[in-house]
C-alpha cells in the first residue's frame, strides 16, 4: 500500500506537472498568437504606409512633370524675349542712324539755303546794279 500511496503521489506529482506545462504551453501559445496578430497589425500599417508613398510618389512625379514642362515653356519665352531683344536693339541703332542721317540732311540742306539766298541776295544786287548802269546809260544818252 505504500508503493501505491507513492506512486500515486508521483502520478499526481506528475500530473501537476503535465497540468502547469499545459498552462505554460498554453499561455506561450496565446502569447504567440498575440504576437502573430501584432506582428499582421504592422504588416497592414506598414503595407498602408508603402501604398501611401506610392501614392504620394506618383503625385510627385505628377508636380514634376509639370514643373519640367513649365521650365522648357519659360526657357523658349526666354529665347524669344532674348531674339526679341536683340532685334528691337538692332531697330534702335538704325533709328538712331536715321536720326543722325536725318540732322546730317537738314543741316546740308540748312547751308544750301543759305547759299542760295546769299546767291539771290548778289543777284537781286547785280540785277538792281545792272538796272542802275542802264538808267545810267539811257540818262547819258538823252
Amino acid at each position: 500500500m505504500d508503493e501505491l500511496e507513492l506512486e500515486l503521489q508521483t502520478s499526481a506529482g506528475e500530473s501537476r506537472k503535465f497540468e502547469e506545462l499545459h498552462k505554460e504551453s498554453g499561455l506561450h501559445a496565446e502569447s504567440e498568437t498575440k504576437r502573430a496578430l501584432e506582428f499582421k497589425r504592422l504588416l497592414e500599417l506598414a503595407e498602408s504606409s508603402a501604398k501611401e508613398m506610392e501614392d504620394q510618389m506618383a503625385c510627385m512625379q505628377l508636380e514634376l512633370k509639370s514643373l519640367y514642362e513649365k521650365i522648357a515653356e519659360n526657357q523658349k519665352v526666354e529665347e524669344v524675349l532674348k531674339s526679341t531683344t536683340a532685334k528691337l536693339s538692332t531697330v534702335h541703332w538704325e533709328l538712331d542712324l536715321s536720326k543722325s542721317q536725318v540732322q546730317e540732311v537738314g543741316q546740308r540742306l540748312a547751308s544750301k539755303e543759305t547759299l542760295i539766298n546769299e546767291l539771290t541776295q548778289e543777284l537781286e544786287l547785280k540785277s538792281a546794279s545792272e538796272s542802275k548802269a542802264i538808267k545810267d546809260i539811257t540818262a547819258l544818252e538823252n
